[in-house]
């Protein structure tokens, strides 16, 4: 078992061949932690990754895979104050059809091409359900 310490961060976890080896936890300041694998000093499997704020009273979760130290496959980012983002990640851009929900009534779904917004995106905004929808050309609003 080693154990890193770099004020005011810990890791802990086996290492193998001087490489990060098997399960990870991690622990920052002000109130983050991650947890998952390693495999040859490179993320690799399911993670969990935990921030919280106690000043702001604000706190985050995301969950899902790594491959080969990239982000890769279904993720989910949610907030305490309702927001929430879901979707496919490959080799560490967002790919794929995306749901964001900015705050606890307005929704959007959209398709995300290596990384930028891509096409058309629908949004479903406020109390009253009105239904907008912006285009995106390599990320930019037209």
């Amino acid at each position: 078992m080693l154990r890193l310490f770099v004020p005011p961060n810990t890791a802990d976890g086996e290492c193998s061949g001087g490489f990060a080896q098997g399960k990870w936890t991690e622990q920052y300041v002000p109130g983050g932690s991650q947890e998952g694998t390693y495999v040859d000093g490179k993320r690799h499997g399911s993670w969990i990754l935990e921030y919280t704020n106690q000043e702001a009273k604000f706190s985050s979760l995301s969950t899902g895979s790594y491959v080969d130290g990239y982000r890769h496959g279904e993720w989910t980012m949610q907030t305490s104050f309702g927001a929430l983002h879901k979707g496919p990640y490959r080799n560490g851009l967002r790919h794929g059809q995306w749901t964001i929900r900015p705050n606890q009534q307005d929704v959007w779904r959209g398709q995300y091409v290596e990384g930028v917004q891509q096409g058309r995106w629908v949004g479903v905004l406020g109390e009253d359900e009105r239904v907008e929808e912006r285009i995106f050309v390599d990320g930019v609003e037209q």
